[in-house]
Formats: structure tokens, C-alpha cells, sequence
């Protein structure tokens, strides 16, 4: 298995506990290597800690959009036409 290099402490990390912080980094970092394992990806450790944060950004992003209440019954969009 790869060895991802360590991400610099969150800013926040005496707020929430060190310990949790790391945990959670830990976790993130395992995702992001299975992540990139099954889409056959190579991120360059280099590119870890960015994509890293842009992974932990957009999954944000989809708890939010999962949250929203949809009706069973939605009206299609419009058509668009150039």
C-alpha cells in the first residue's frame, strides 16, 4: 500500500482535538486512495493535499444536495433550445 504523506495540521485542530483531527485525516486519506485505486488514478504525492481538499469539498457539497426534500412527483424542466 502507498504511503500518503501526512497533511499539515487543520488550523482548527486545537477547537476540535488534535486526536480527532488526525483521525479524520487518517480516514480521508484512506478514501482518497481507495477512491483513486478504483478509477485507476494516480495522484502524485505532491497532489495529495489539494486533492485531498477538493474531495473533502465536494463531498460537503453532496450532503447538501442529498438533503434537499424531493417530492415523488417533480415537472420536468423545460426544454432548452439555443
Amino acid at each position: 500500500m502507498l504511503q500518503w504523506p501526512r497533511i499539515p495540521e487543520n488550523v482548527n485542530a486545537l477547537a476540535q482535538g488534535a486526536g480527532a483531527v488526525m483521525k479524520a485525516e487518517e480516514q480521508s486519506l484512506e478514501r482518497l486512495h481507495v477512491l483513486a485505486q478504483q478509477i485507476g488514478l494516480d495522484v502524485p504525492q505532491a497532489c495529495v493535499p489539494g486533492t485531498l481538499s477538493n474531495m473533502i469539498l465536494l463531498e460537503k457539497y453532496v450532503a447538501l444536495i442529498m438533503e434537499l426534500p424531493l417530492p415523488d412527483v417533480c415537472t420536468p424542466a423545460p426544454e432548452y433550445t439555443p
